[in-house]
Formats: C-alpha cells, sequence, structure tokens
C-alpha cells in the first residue's frame, strides 16, 4: 500500500509587511547597539573627516620642511578601537623623527617620552622655529 501524494505541503502566504522582518540584523543582546552609540557620545569619540585637496597640499608642504629639533604643534585623528571612530588632538613637541616608509613622525616632549602619529592622521601642523 503506498502513500496518498498530496502534493507539495504549502506555507500559509506571509504579508509583505512581515517579510522584511526576517532580513533584520539580530542582535544577540538587545539594545546592545543603542548602548554602544550612547558610549561613543559620552566619550566624545567622532568619525574621521575628511580632508580638502589644500589642506592636504598645506599639511604635505608642511611636512617636507620638517627637521630633527624643530618645535611643532600637530592636530591629528586618535583613533579609538572602534570602527573608524576617535577624537582629535594636539600634540605640542620637538620633531625627533620622520619615518617617509611608514609614514609617521615621531615626536618628544622635550623628555624621554615619545608620540608616534601617522602621517594621514594629522589635520594640521604648525612650525614653530627651525632646528638648530
Amino acid at each position: 500500500m503506498g502513500r496518498e501524494n498530496d502534493g507539495p505541503k504549502r506555507r500559509p502566504v506571509m504579508p509583505p509587511s512581515q517579510r522584511a522582518k526576517q532580513f533584520l540584523p539580530f542582535d544577540a543582546v538587545a539594545g546592545l547597539r543603542q548602548a554602544l552609540k550612547l558610549k561613543e557620545h559620552e566619550m566624545g569619540l567622532i568619525s574621521r573627516k575628511e580632508l580638502s585637496g589644500e589642506m592636504s597640499d598645506d599639511i604635505n608642504e608642511a611636512l617636507a620642511q620638517l627637521a630633527p629639533g624643530m618645535q611643532v604643534s600637530v592636530t591629528y585623528f586618535r583613533e579609538e578601537q572602534t570602527e573608524e571612530k576617535g577624537e582629535y588632538a594636539v600634540l605640542d613637541g620637538f620633531v625627533k623623527g620622520l619615518d617617509t616608509v611608514r609614514r609617521e613622525i615621531t615626536l618628544t616632549d622635550g623628555g624621554e617620552e615619545e608620540t608616534r602619529i601617522k602621517t594621514d592622521d594629522i589635520i594640521s601642523i604648525d612650525l614653530f622655529d627651525r632646528p638648530v
């Protein structure tokens, strides 16, 4: 005795207003995205700004003039561990080195503390004096 084949079983038709819900991103922890956005806001994290061509030219011109011992003030984007979010910081110091391969400058506060800044993160650089 064989089983009667009623054909493929049909599922009830889902209304279009409900279909989109199945493609929404799944949040394993409810409210996590909102909590992260709130924390970023509290920390003052912002997205990186795009530089104009003129600003890039000014920065490249200043970088070409850098020499060890020169006093500078650099405004740069300091990235946090989140997706291209961070803050802008200003650092005053003396040029210790310029690495054109790694595209970064090393500044010192005059003591032993050093900070490396990627040249792509710089949005402005002011030169105060020439090296001696």
